[in-house]
């Protein structure tokens, strides 16, 4: 009796299936516990809700495909940029990135990030006006002719000047700058050869300068007394927006009579970029006319009226 007492007491061997089940219940708590499956659970729903919101729109096409064509495309772009074919690695990147661009620029488009979007609406703005340029058929000999005829030939031809000139900073100067631009003049005059300005960002000589361009670079009243001064001295100094001046005319050119051969690539340049307004302009007056606008009558102010 007590013997078979004693073997009741005796602890019974453990289960392996006891201790499977306590390692999965463990590891399941810990795992409830993880910020990081807390996240990846949020994520996924939000995906899901926003997925029912925004379904995809019936027979919209997410296949991306990339042809030969394409391939070959990106080869000669490398080869360009590189100077050599990319290797079979370089390839296959090239083309995932491409990829990826695709996919991003789709998932851009759903979710409407070009909306709204000022340099998205002017750079697809710039490519549809360019639409035009490509269309625009070359101008032969006697359009370009004609058009000189009408506009440029009766215009005088502008004279040029090749000139050098010395630049004296009131930035490095101070109030001084007037009276060193006079003592380098007097220096000059001496025939002193090693007299130089100031740093200066434009060049020191400049040739084959119109007054219209010398107008551009330093001011309308520094190009008009530049265009004044007599060849071959240094003379000054002549103040201009960017400070004061020595100038030295080295070469005026007066031209002779307007002659076609020699304005021709002016020409054709001018007739292109009329041609292309007038082109751009008829095609959207054109577009124009498929809208309905309105401005509202108190947005703008009336004519003549102060702000």
């Amino acid at each position: 009796m007590r013997k078979r007492q004693l073997s009741r007491r005796q602890p019974r061997a453990p289960s392996a299936g006891g201790d499977t089940e306590r390692a999965q219940r463990s590891l399941v708590q810990r795992l409830l516990h993880e910020p990081l499956l807390h996240f990846l659970l949020l994520g996924a729903v939000i995906f899901a809700i926003w997925t029912l919101l925004h379904p995809a729109a019936p027979g919209s096409d997410t296949r991306i495909s990339i042809t030969a064509a394409d391939v070959q495309r990106m080869k000669v772009q490398a080869a360009r940029q590189w100077g050599r074919e990319p290797e079979p690695a370089m390839l296959a990147a090239l083309v995932e990135a491409d990829i990826r661009e695709q996919v991003l620029y789709r998932e851009a488009l759903a979710l409407g990030l070009d909306r709204d979007d000022v340099v998205v609406r002017r750079r697809l703005v710039q490519k549809l006006e360019s639409l035009a340029q490509d269309q625009l058929p070359e101008p032969d000999d006697a359009t370009l002719k004609a058009y000189w005829q009408q506009h440029i030939a009766d215009k005088p031809a502008a004279a040029t000047l090749t000139l050098q000139q010395m630049n004296f900073s009131s930035a490095l100067h101070g109030t001084n700058a007037l009276d060193a631009a006079r003592a380098a003049l007097a220096r000059l005059e001496q025939g002193v050869d090693t007299v130089s300005g100031d740093p200066f960002l434009l060049p020191a000589r400049a040739e084959q300068q119109t007054q219209a361009m010398l107008a551009r670079d330093y001011g309308a009243a520094f190009a008009e007394q530049v265009f004044a001064l007599p060849v071959g001295r240094w003379q000054g100094p002549i103040t201009s927006t960017l400070g004061l001046h020595l100038v030295r005319i080295s070469e005026r050119v007066v031209p002779a009579a307007r002659n076609y051969a020699a304005d021709r690539e002016r020409v054709r340049q001018e007739y292109a970029r009329q041609a292309l307004s007038t082109a751009q302009e008829s095609a959207y007056q054109k577009i124009r006319a498929h809208y309905q606008i309105q401005i509202a009558p108190d947005a703008l102010p009336a004519a003549g009226a102060k702000q």
